[in-house]
């Protein structure tokens, strides 16, 4: 499945990551993709420190603090700060409080999108224009469709196995054979010599 966060794979790997399994999640389980938008947000965040060489704030060192910090210092404009705290609130009650709206993760998932495009046209390449934002294709699995269908072969098999009926005395006879030769070339009575 294409991702919208391909554009981040060269320079910011992680990312191209965290947000890519948030898509993934969308349709499977939703907390786990606010939860991933809300770690999209503050691996930015904590990029950020990294690369203006901000020191860890010696109190209260948390991730709203730290977006404080950035807005602070500048680094972080008004337009970017409510995308910031709206992943960050979200992945706190998805974690908090087990919440999971499919619609608000469409919502928050272009806007981690549109998120990761400033990052990268600010710490990565300025001239980076990626595609439009588009919603990922559900992949999720009919489990119940997927486990008839593999009882039908099932069932197939086993009738086609009952139809089969095999000289017991000729099976055994092979079976011993590729027994005797299967003992031989792992050098079976070395073994019992060691026990002696």
């Amino acid at each position: 499945m294409k991702s919208n966060f391909i554009f981040l794979h060269k320079k910011f790997q992680e990312l191209e990551i965290i947000g890519s399994l948030a898509e993934d999640y969308l349709y499977t389980d939703v907390n786990s993709s606010l939860i991933k938008l809300g770690l999209f947000g503050e691996t930015i965040v904590n990029l950020m420190f990294i690369l203006d060489d901000i020191k860890p704030l010696a109190v209260e060192n948390i991730h709203a603090n730290r977006i404080k910090l950035l807005i602070k210092k500048g680094l972080i404009p008004i337009e970017t700060e409510n995308i910031f705290m709206s992943l960050r609130k979200s992945r706190n009650k998805a974690i908090h409080e087990g919440y999971a709206s499919y619609n608000q993760a469409i919502v928050l998932l272009e806007m981690a999108y549109h998120l990761g495009i400033w990052f990268m046209q600010t710490y990565g390449n300025p001239n980076c224009i990626p595609v439009d934002f588009f919603l990922p294709e559900n992949r999720t699995i009919d489990y119940l469709s997927a486990l008839k269908e593999k009882e039908k072969t099932i069932e197939k098999l086993c009738q086609e196995i009952t139809k089969y009926s095999p000289d017991p005395k000729a099976i055994c006879h092979q079976r011993e054979m590729q027994s005797q030769a299967a003992a031989q070339r792992l050098n079976l009575g070395k073994l019992e010599e060691r026990l002696e």
